[in-house]
């Protein structure tokens, strides 16, 4: 927990509820009219998901601050220490299938990575 209280989790998570069926670009993940779009969106794509009408406006301000925090987090501390980083992109594919993980659109190395770490949980 990143010291939140429970108003702020609240209004986050209701800033990023979805409004209509959409797909997270970055890992191909789908999302239905109800779920909380985890992690955050880049402001791009939040931008396009609110036009669209699948974000509310909120979530544009919840992509910015997830961006500044990402900005503000040494690279070394963000990665986990699963190993997954020093895999090449022959190898996470063949991981993703020993775990049964749809990379969906994911074609770059580190989207890869994102979508086998959101899977894991």
């Amino acid at each position: 927990m990143t010291g939140l209280n429970s108003l702020e989790i609240m209004t986050m998570s209701e800033a990023l509820t979805v409004l209509a069926e959409c797909i997270d670009k970055r890992n191909g993940k789908r999302y239905k009219a109800g779920d909380v779009f985890d992690p955050a969106p880049d402001v791009d794509q939040a931008k396009r998901l609110i036009k669209a009408g699948c974000l509310p406006d909120d979530a544009l301000g919840e992509a910015q601050a997830a961006a500044k925090t990402k900005k503000s987090t040494p690279p070394a501390s963000r990665s986990a220490d699963d190993g997954l980083d020093a895999l090449t992109v022959d190898q996470l594919k063949t991981l993703a299938g020993e775990e049964k993980v749809d990379l969906g659109q994911a074609a770059k190395k580190e989207d890869m990575i994102a979508v086998i770490r959101a899977t894991r949980g």
